[in-house]
């Protein structure tokens, strides 16, 4: 069984909306019950609409400022991309259709890498084409499994994309990151850390445990895309975040033309409930890791993030940067039940 914990914490003050009334109003505190990580849901917190939720921002200008001397367009890929050591990988690019995979020429580790996802310069988000999006994930996948082979070594993987400036990229043209290590990074050494504790705690693996339960319970199960299921957590680390998983131990080889297709076709569920949501920014990732262990099972996140425009505050405050907790004005069952009909 699991454990899904709350609490509440009230705050008592004179309100000036209603003549200095006397209120109480109410936080609740989620304890996610695999990581331990807090989120407070309060419905006094400044609301989305701040975050440029609700009103969809004109970025044509940016957009088309960041044509004339953008490196991922198709008249400088070809010179202004790094290029692999040859000798080693057997060739200089990793290609497949439209994607374009290169050495990152600002690198996070020995095997930090770009994937261009296709020639257009800008995507809105919900509205990537399915086949040039799925063959981005594919040569990713092809380009770490060459890293595997050349180094056992690299026990995790990641597969990222950062849609959009607002997100943290600093490039407008779609692509992906792709990153190789030996000990981490970070998030992904830790996920798989706490699988295979909650693993020996339950006496099973946990995430088809999580998945049985929040199918039963409906409140925050939204659907599935062949053999991913897709769902809200309890506790949520990101805005609008929605996490998929399959049942192949998270490794490379589990990463089949199939299976990604599937995991693809969900991410633009979600994605689409972003475009009408008004959020025109995300960040995702996949983590894979390596030896296979049934306790892992393979995990995709996506979140939305404040808008891409000339205004509006950003989804991080001090309390997620300095107290380590995300904060939000609206449920996770909320979001469950707007994404839920994406899902068909």
């Amino acid at each position: 069984m699991i454990d899904f914990q709350k609490r509440l914490l009230v705050s008592r003050f004179g309100d000036p909306r209603r003549d200095f009334e006397l209120v109480d109003l109410p936080t609740e505190v989620r304890v996610c019950p695999l990581t331990g990580k807090i989120s407070r849901l309060t419905a006094e917190r400044v609301k989305g609409a701040s975050l440029g939720e609700g009103v969809w921002p004109d970025v044509s200008r940016p957009v088309a400022a960041s044509r004339a001397d953008c490196p991922f367009c198709p008249a400088a890929l070809e010179t202004k991309s790094c290029r692999l050591d040859e000798t080693r990988f057997g060739r200089t690019r990793f290609t497949r259709g439209e994607a374009f995979l290169f050495p990152n020429l600002a690198p996070y580790g020995p095997y930090s890498a770009v994937t261009v996802i296709g020639h257009e310069h800008f995507t809105e988000v919900g509205s990537y084409d399915p086949a040039r999006y799925l063959d981005a994930f594919l040569v990713s996948r092809d380009y770490l499994a060459k890293v595997r082979e050349l180094d056992p070594a690299m026990r995790y993987a990641v597969i990222t994309q950062n849609h959009l400036p607002a997100s943290g990229g600093t490039l407008v043209h779609p692509h992906l990151q792709v990153q190789a290590e030996a000990d981490g990074p970070t998030y992904a050494a830790y996920w798989r850390e706490c699988l295979q504790k909650a693993a020996r705690g339950h006496g099973r693996p946990f995430v088809p445990l999580l998945v049985a339960t929040e199918k039963a319970g409906g409140e925050r199960y939204v659907g599935a895309t062949g053999r991913w299921e897709w769902l809200i957590m309890w506790a949520p680390q990101g805005f609008c975040e929605v996490w998929g998983f399959a049942p192949p131990a998270a490794t490379l080889d589990a990463l089949s033309d199939g299976l990604l297709a599937e995991m693809v076709a969900g991410l633009l569920c979600v994605q689409r409930w972003y475009r009408d949501r008004g959020r025109n920014s995300f960040n995702l990732g996949l983590y894979l890791s390596e030896p296979a262990d049934p306790a892992v099972p393979l995990a995709c996140r996506i979140m939305a993030r404040a808008n891409w425009s000339s205004f509006g505050r950003s989804d991080r405050s001090f309390f997620e940067v300095l107290l380590g907790e995300m904060v939000f004005d609206q449920s996770p069952e909320s979001w469950a039940a707007e994404l839920r009909p994406y899902f068909g």
